[in-house]
C-alpha cells in the first residue's frame, strides 16, 4: 500500500458509487451487511484504480521528470548493466 498510497488519496473519491445505491432505511443485520458489501468493493476497486494510475501514470512521469532535472543539472548517471545469466551446468 505504500507505493500506491499517493494515487488512492488522491482518487479514492471516484469508486464509491460505482456497485451501490441508495441506502437502507433501518440499521439491521441485512443493512450491516450491505454496508459491509460496499465498503469491501469500494476499497477494492479504489485499489486497483490506484494501482493502475501508479504504473500507468507515476511510474512513467517519475522517470521524465528524474531524466529532466538530470539533464538540467548535468548529473550524469551510470549505464544499467544488464545481468547475466549462469551458463547451464552439462
Amino acid at each position: 500500500m505504500g507505493t500506491i498510497s499517493y494515487s488512492l488519496y488522491l482518487f479514492h473519491f471516484v469508486t464509491p458509487n460505482f456497485a451501490f445505491y441508495g441506502e437502507m432505511p433501518t440499521l439491521n443485520l441485512m443493512a450491516v451487511a450491505y454496508h459491509a458489501a460496499y465498503f469491501l468493493t469500494a476499497l477494492a476497486l479504489a485499489v486497483m484504480l490506484a494501482t493502475g494510475i501508479y504504473r500507468l501514470v507515476e511510474v512513467p512521469g517519475r522517470r521524465v521528470i528524474r531524466a529532466a532535472a538530470d539533464r538540467l543539472l548535468g548529473i550524469a548517471r551510470p549505464a544499467r548493466v544488464a545481468r547475466q545469466q549462469p551458463e547451464p551446468a552439462e
